[in-house]
């Protein structure tokens, strides 16, 4: 193979957000000192935020009506053509890697435990004071792209669960993909990890010892 074409599967394995995800290592829970949480979901070789919807619609308050009724909000960030078409394909994974034009963010909205609403993904639960999760939800809230009048922008439904796509800030590209958009939004909330991660493997390597109980 060349070099090219394993850049192009990697493509493939940063954009796809369906696949099975793969073992676990076993690592010490955290005791936790304080009472916020944050959650990451790893889908395969995508990995996702999850926060509380509410705090999430304090800030955009439009959120409220597209997302009714919810107890959280998985959010995840990646191509906006790739990341909303119903097939990825070799085309739509070289223009993301090469040549994105934007991005967009995917919010699903849900209720229960982040584990029990995606049984077949690995959920890692951290600890959070109060400055690091707002810093996490601050994070979310301005990846959403505004209009000229301030709108936060719809596209079109979510891939899975009840949900939507918004167009997002930033460019995805091969060292910039869906997990570093994660890792960068914990980095900030000063969780000690590396901020360039590019796969999920390596972001849930890094989070792993720091699970909460």
């Amino acid at each position: 193979m060349t070099p090219k074409f394993l850049v192009v599967l990697l493509a493939f394995a940063c954009l796809a957000h369906a696949c099975k995800h793969e073992p676990t290592s076993a690592s010490a829970p955290v005791a936790c000192t304080t009472t916020e949480r944050i959650h990451v979901v790893g889908h395969g070789w995508h990995a996702g935020l999850v926060v509380r919807r509410d705090d999430l619609v304090r800030l955009i308050p439009a959120l409220a009506a597209d997302l009714p009724g919810a107890e959280h909000l998985e959010i995840g960030w990646g191509d906006e053509d790739f990341y909303q078409a119903a097939q990825g394909t070799l085309g739509l994974a070289v223009r993301a890697l090469f040549r994105s034009a934007s991005s967009a963010l995917q919010v699903v909205a849900f209720s229960g435990s982040p584990r029990t609403h995606f049984p077949e993904s690995e959920s890692v639960e951290l600890c959070a004071d109060e400055a690091a999760y707002r810093s996490v939800i601050a994070f979310v809230a301005q990846t959403f792209k505004r209009d000229p009048d301030g709108n936060i922008i719809r596209l079109g439904p979510s891939q899975y669960g009840r949900g939507w796509f918004y167009r997002a800030e930033g460019a995805f590209h091969m060292r910039n993909t869906c997990n570093t958009w994660v890792a960068k939004g914990l980095t900030q909330a000063g969780y000690p990890i590396s901020s360039d991660l590019v796969r999920a493997e390596e972001l849930l390597s890094q989070l792993r010892p720091l699970s909460a109980l």
